[in-house]
């Protein structure tokens, strides 16, 4: 399976698809496992548990993890985007959730009214629509 059809596979738990990632590109750019724990400077055992979704990786690791797997631009949403899932913790978004109400409130919104993912798109699309409209000039 491609990185980047993990994505889309239903039949993957969020919790999987980040140790499933980093196998697939391991294995695909040809590091075996042992060499890449060395490179991380954890145990092999501990990078297999992570591969297996039994553990979760370091997040001091992730951008070291991305960098040694060549993630691509394209696909570093993505990636962080299920190591959160591991986590329950996205680090490159915390930061901007820690100095944003508003996106504090819309988050809590959505998960108030219970929004699937669809219903929080249109409703951020909406409000950037009607943000735009208000804007000066515009």
């Amino acid at each position: 399976m491609k990185p980047s059809e993990i994505a889309f596979d239903n039949s993957i738990t969020n919790r999987d698809k980040f140790g499933i990632y980093v196998r697939t590109r391991r294995e695909e750019l040809g590091i075996k496992l042992r060499d890449f724990a060395k490179i991380l400077n954890i145990a092999p055992a501990y990078l297999s548990d992570i591969e297996k979704g039994n553990r979760t990786a370091p997040l001091n690791h992730l951008e070291i993890i991305a960098r040694e797997l060549m993630v691509e631009e394209s696909e570093l949403e993505f990636f962080y985007d299920i190591a959160g899932c591991t986590h329950g913790n996205w680090p490159e978004l915390n930061e901007y959730l820690a100095s944003n109400r508003s996106a504090r409130e819309a988050v809590r919104l959505a998960r108030d009214k219970g929004l699937s993912e669809e219903e929080f798109l249109e409703m951020v699309l909406k409000l950037g629509e009607e943000n735009e409209q208000t804007e000066p000039g515009k």
